[in-house]
């Protein structure tokens, strides 16, 4: 998200790290014949010249009775210049000619696990680099009916302005067989397959053969090697290299990966893998076997310090020698390290059921803290525990004025004392977002401590089925009242918990009885009347008859509301 909360970098200065373009390597003999102003656009013609060279439909191999004077005699010259290529054996096709599985959309992967759709369309890389004009693209196993294209995005962009912060991108679609397409942009992009569906398990593996454009490469920390890293960054032609493992896809400037990562492709992969990799522990992922194939785009960026787009997270390119140096990111950057992790927490959030209006910059941060506690960082909410302990349990924030209260209506807008009017005390959604994460926290705190190691786990599995126990639910207007949102989580954790939870959240502001209007990437209303206190009250008090639950001794309800951090 374009603003963000956690901008402790307004605070710090960085230096301004001049992004080299990276120098232009010597075209090998097979790249510099190929010149393509005068392309044949006849797709028809190429097919049939193409099914007289060569053996297989993504032109990679000859027929067997094919010689220099066939060759010679061809009237494509790009087909020519391929089979000439490939009869002299000078023709390499590694990342030239890849396999592309399909994938869900990031749409279907947000609808199937009720998160939004922040997960990458840029993930099937090629490491082909398209310059304007024509090219030629071959494919093969494209299921009839089915869509493919290729996309070619304009990662190095620093001329695009502070005002723009935008991956520009040109799509081309393309179809079975030999496609030609022509590139209108007058900049240069890297090649990215554009193969995402609602049902991947029902589409197939296609091949698609570049017989034009040039090679960067890419990394892939499953099979290259670190001596390969090294080797590809001084071999690539384009300024921005990509680097891919199974959770995440990284498109970073070459010079800083050279300079801060060099010889250390698999450790910088392996920072952002364990990052994503705690996301999906959280959040249930790994234990309810939700893990798909899609992966998080980390990119440079031109115009802003940090953000997250409908393209993934942007790290502005002077911010390189931090979040490009894996030791730096994963040791000495806690800053970093919180940034990345809480804009994949945002692609993470639980819609609604666990990111109801009022914690869109709050519910992300469980992620957040998850690994930066993983990579051993301080933490940074310990005053904001303070604050909130002062907020609620000692009554701090009696006498202000609360804007929220205002804007919905209430005639008394001040907040009142616990102790004079508990009804019209501090609610959370009073408080920071900081403050308001912390009883969202306290309760990892607490149960991890205490024999619950995987509670969130279960819970985000509990919230993910909320409309299958309560189907109520689905049709409800969710900006109108968040609260019954409020109410199916804390059901939801006090079955889980074994335990009547309502004493604690009753402690942190989750029943006052108030009508709130308040922005949270849109416009939302909390509205808690006594009735529905009382109805949901009388609820948890029958689940504990039922012995689904127990009520909270003094204790527990003691350590709960000062739970803190293992130290």
């Amino acid at each position: 998200m374009k603003k963000i909360s956690f901008l402790l970098c307004l605070s710090m200065t960085f230096n301004n790290l001049a992004i080299e373009q990276a120098s232009a390597k010597e075209a090998n003999s097979y790249e510099t014949c190929f010149v393509y102003e005068n392309m044949d656009e006849n797709k028809v013609n190429l097919e049939e010249i193409a099914r007289e060279l060569f053996a297989d439909p993504l032109c990679t191999t000859l027929n067997k009775k094919v010689g220099k004077r066939k060759i010679k005699s061809c009237k494509s010259e790009e087909l020519r210049n391929l089979a000439t290529a490939l009869y002299n054996k000078q023709y390499d096709t590694q990342f030239r000619v890849n396999s592309f599985k399909p994938v869900y959309s990031p749409e279907a992967l947000g609808k199937l696990l009720h998160i939004g759709d922040g997960y990458s369309t840029y993930q099937h890389i090629t490491g082909i680099v398209l310059k304007p004009g024509k090219h030629i693209i071959v494919v093969d196993g494209l299921k009839e009916g089915s869509k493919l294209g290729v996309k070619v995005a304009d990662l190095y962009a620093p001329n695009q302005g502070d005002e723009d912060w935008s991956l520009h991108f040109e799509r081309f679609e393309l179809k079975n067989g030999i496609n030609v397409i022509e590139k209108t942009s007058e900049w240069t992009g890297l090649a990215y397959m554009d193969y995402y569906f609602d049902n991947p398990e029902k589409e197939n593996t296609v091949k698609v053969h570049f017989i034009t454009g040039e090679v960067n490469g890419y990394f892939d920390a499953s099979v290259n090697t670190n001596e390969d890293w090294d080797r590809m960054l001084a071999n690539a032609v384009y300024p921005v290299f990509d680097a891919t493992g199974s959770n995440i896809h990284l498109a970073y400037p070459v010079e800083d990966l050279k300079k801060y990562a060099p010889g250390q492709g698999k450790e910088l992969i392996d920072v952002y893998e364990q990052l994503v990799s705690k996301q999906h522990e959280i959040i249930g992922w790994k234990k309810y076997n939700h893990i798909t194939n899609n992966k998080i785009f980390a990119r440079v960026n031109y115009g802003y310090y940090m953000f997250r787009d409908g393209d993934g997270v942007a790290f502005k390119f002077d911010t390189m020698k931090r979040v490009a140096d894996p030791v730096h990111m994963r040791t000495k950057d806690e800053d970093a390290c919180w940034g990345f992790s809480h804009e994949v927490g945002h692609v993470h959030q639980l819609q609604t059921y666990l990111s109801w209006g009022g914690l869109g910059e709050t519910s992300n941060n469980i992620c957040t803290r998850y690994c930066t506690q993983a990579f051993g960082y301080k933490n940074r909410l310990s005053s904001a525990f303070a604050n909130a302990e002062k907020s609620f349990l000692e009554d701090s924030k009696a006498g202000t004025v609360s804007p929220s209260r205002r804007a919905g209506g209430m005639n008394d807008s001040i907040i009142s004392s616990c102790k004079v009017n508990p009804d019209k005390a501090i609610s959370y959604l009073e408080t920071d977002v900081f403050e308001r994460l912390v009883p969202f926290w306290k309760l990892q705190c607490y149960f991890t401590q205490n024999g619950y190691p995987d509670f969130y786990p279960d819970l985000y599995e509990k919230m993910r089925n909320s409309e299958k126990e309560h189907p109520e639910l689905k049709d409800l207007d969710r900006s109108s009242n968040v609260v019954p949102f409020q109410l199916n989580f804390i059901r939801g954790a006090s079955l889980l918990a074994g335990k009547n939870l309502y004493p604690y959240f009753e402690k942190f502001g989750f029943f006052r009885i108030l009508k709130l209007s308040y922005g949270d990437y849109g416009d939302y209303n909390y509205e808690m009347t006594t009735e529905m206190r009382d109805r949901f009250k009388k609820e948890m008090e029958e689940l504990e008859k039922q012995q689904l639950i127990k009520p909270l001794t003094p204790e527990e309800l003691n350590a709960l509301i000062y739970a803190k951090e293992k130290e």
